[in-house]
């Protein structure tokens, strides 16, 4: 019992911070897509110079790879990441299970959070700024 009350805890608190962590995300990004210029000269010094916020769209994987601009490659690269994200999500209830720290467990949290943000982005970012 013991054990099922720890692992609940577990899952409640990492779920509550993913939740946390796609919310400022997303606001993060429509609130600078609303409101800084596409060019890249238009940025917020965050701490000093040394950490801009500046605004750059990425349309494919890290660095810009793709898997090409028809309809079919960008479904590809949405089930890739659909296939990502569930396989970090059983990786993730697996390591609870077997009593992992929650520090590791929030580690996991991140990448996992990542995953999906970049999934709604994908989805939805092409559909209201158009």
């Amino acid at each position: 019992m013991l054990k099922n009350n720890m692992l609940r805890k577990k899952i409640i608190i990492v779920g509550a911070l993913i939740a946390l962590i796609l919310f400022l995300d997303q606001w993060l990004k429509i609130w600078v897509k609303t409101s800084f210029a596409q060019s890249g000269e238009d940025y917020i010094d965050l701490a000093g110079s040394w950490l801009r916020l500046t605004y750059v769209e990425n349309q494919g994987m890290a660095f810009g790879t793709t898997f090409g601009s028809s309809v079919w490659a960008k479904l590809s690269l949405s089930l890739f990441r659909l296939v990502a994200i569930f396989g970090i999500g059983w990786y993730w209830y697996k390591e609870a299970k077997s009593g992992k720290k929650i520090e590791f467990l929030i580690a996991i949290a991140f990448v996992f959070a990542g995953a999906v943000g970049n999934l709604i982005d994908s989805m939805f970012y092409d559909y209201i700024f158009k």
